[in-house]
């Protein structure tokens, strides 16, 4: 499923976030450290490698931080916009999103609703040049 980039203020999507906020705030209070509740985490499997780009401009370089709920079937049902370095790459990374595809956790083998963060990087294409000259 590609993901929607439609979800920043959605009643629906925005209490689910408050509630997992809420869950690890009183999770981390408690004093604990760690906590896994799938056997395999959820992951990008389509246009991964996008999340990664290089532009002209080194005024469009920067990180575009997200937040995900992955359904059971590997949709994305809320994307929320978490961070950005550089509000100049918002739209550039939205578009890049929303070609994405997820696959879902699994607990048991068997798909279960989950969060992940995954970031979109923009650097500026003369530092790919550098570091492809160091070889």
């Amino acid at each position: 499923m590609s993901a929607s980039v439609s979800c920043y203020a959605q009643s629906p999507c925005d209490s689910l976030y408050a509630a997992e906020d809420r869950f690890w705030k009183s999770f981390i209070d408690k004093g604990n450290v760690g906590l896994m509740l799938f056997d395999v985490p959820p992951k990008v499997t389509s246009g991964k490698e996008k999340l990664v780009n290089y532009t002209g401009s080194k005024d469009k370089t920067g990180t575009v931080m997200y937040r995900v709920i992955v359904d059971k079937d590997g949709s994305a049902t809320c994307l929320k916009l978490e961070y950005t370095s550089n509000s100049l790459l918002v739209e550039d990374a939205n578009q890049i999103v929303s070609t994405l595809r997820f696959a879902p956790a699994l607990l048991g083998g068997k798909g279960i609703r989950s969060t992940m963060n995954f970031t979109v990087r923009f650097y500026e294409a003369e530092s790919r040049k550098r570091k492809n000259s160091s070889f």
